[in-house]
């Protein structure tokens, strides 16, 4: 092949190669700075104690670089800067409804916070909580080992019980398939995937009284939707990750609160 041809093939192919990188990291940049600004709304639950998580969110796409590894402590909680912990807690303010799980708190008896990670979920609601006066049971379910370790050494630890466990359609077991970090690891049901055995409990057992759910479990929410949702689950705040919709499952009252880059849905159900 003649060399200037040679090259010419050569650039054409890295060209679209390096405008797709450049594309993403545009997409993530974006994406990053509209969790910036809704992650505002974090002080109006902690109040100026958001400042300095809020303030190292904005920078943590160098600050994970430069110190990756490392835990930060905070007033309210702990995080692990380059494990995506940062991220969990900002990202409660830009896709969830905060107001409506804040109103939802006063119909139930209990809140459940499936796919717990380190715990920014069950935070908001020890702070709601507070607020409003509110002395409901928390129960965190989580199956990575090195998450569950974390969650422990949260400040909130003590007010929360911690299952080293997946949630399931029925109790029993599944396989742990290791993400790109600590935010995507899912669960396999089926058996067909290589990865860490862990105890499932199911859904039912978990709700044994009228509560509030959050449900951000990478995938394994279609399973447990096709299994049937307990009677006892009021309010459902469900991280989806399929291209139907889950009201295709599951008959009630559902809204769409956010998609993210990667194609996820957050919806909030309430009965």
């Amino acid at each position: 092949m003649d060399a200037t041809l040679y090259t010419s093939v050569e650039v054409n192919r890295t060209q679209p190669r390096q405008s797709g990188i450049v594309a993403e990291r545009g997409s993530m940049l974006r994406d990053h700075c509209r969790r910036i600004f809704a992650a505002r709304k974090g002080f109006r639950v902690y109040g100026l104690r958001w400042f300095l998580p809020w303030l190292t969110y904005c920078f943590s796409p160098v600050i994970n670089r430069i110190a990756r590894g490392r835990m930060i402590r905070f007033k309210e909680f702990n995080v692990r800067l380059g494990d995506g912990d940062l991220y969990t807690f900002a990202n409660i303010f830009a896709d969830y409804p905060v107001r409506e799980i804040e109103r939802g708190l006063s119909d139930v008896d209990l809140v459940v916070d499936l796919g717990a990670n380190v715990g920014a979920f069950s935070c908001l609601i020890v702070s709601l909580c507070r607020r409003k006066k509110l002395d409901l049971p928390i129960i965190a379910v989580e199956p990575n080992a090195a998450n569950v370790r974390a969650l422990r050494q949260q400040p909130f630890a003590e007010i929360i019980l911690i299952h080293d466990a997946a949630v399931g359609p029925v109790n029993g077991t599944g396989r742990l398939v290791r993400g790109q970090n600590s935010v995507t690891d899912c669960v396999d049901f089926s058996g067909t995937h290589e990865g860490t055995e862990v105890k499932t409990i199911s859904l039912e057992s978990l709700c044994d009284r009228p509560a509030l759910v959050k449900m951000d479990i990478e995938g394994g929410e279609l399973a447990i939707l096709r299994h049937g949702l307990p009677e006892n689950v009021r309010h459902l705040v469900l991280e989806w990750h399929h291209p139907r919709s889950p009201a295709d499952f599951v008959r009630g009252n559902w809204k769409r609160i956010s998609t993210d880059i990667h194609g996820a849905t957050t919806w909030h159900f309430r009965r």
